[in-house]
């Protein structure tokens, strides 16, 4: 299910209707993978549709980032709503804390967000294993801080050092691959 809905939202000329029920779905699934959710279905389910949203994050995350800054505002609300959903399924104890921070530089992009962003990230010890599903969420934000306009040097350069941070803690190395 997850790579049709993927393919239908990449394609981009699915219209308004179609496009904001794929994120439905979407969210549908996350929410139902939330390990202690109020959903049906047994912790051995739930279990196996994290690892499989976690595993696909990173071809999940750019689609549905993308789309939150889409002019239609019925997408860009779902899109952000599955979003929030998704990063609630990060089990990095690093990152967990700078989730709503990292959302709302996601959301609403702009020099204030993305320094904050990034400061908050610069300032954190990062010492939990890294995997493919942060790398994912936490990509965007890193690039837009890289490439947008009117962002100091030295926000740059912090970024680059949390980059660095990151890919120290990569455990497994083929985890970095689709980011290459």
């Amino acid at each position: 299910l997850i790579p049709t809905l993927l393919r239908y939202l990449k394609d981009g000329t699915g219209r308004r209707k179609g496009r904001s029920g794929a994120y439905s779905l979407l969210g549908q699934v996350a929410k139902r993978a939330r390990s202690g959710s109020e959903t049906d279905g047994d912790e051995a389910t739930k279990a196996l549709l994290r690892e499989n949203l976690r595993r696909d994050f990173t071809d999940i995350v750019p689609v549905v980032e993308a789309d939150m800054h889409d002019p239609t505002r019925e997408v860009a609300k779902n899109a952000i709503k599955v979003m929030r959903t998704l990063a609630a399924l990060l089990q990095n104890e690093d990152i967990i804390p700078r989730i709503a921070v990292v959302l709302t530089a996601m959301e609403q992009p702009s020099v204030n967000t993305l320094q904050e962003a990034v400061i908050v990230l610069s300032r954190t010890p990062f010492v939990a294993p890294v995997t493919s599903s942060v790398l994912a969420f936490l990509t965007p934000v890193l690039a837009r801080s890289l490439e947008y306009p009117g962002i100091p040097q030295g926000t740059q350069r912090e970024t680059v050092l949390v980059i660095e941070n990151l890919v120290k803690l990569v455990t497994d190395h083929t985890e970095v691959n689709a980011f290459i």
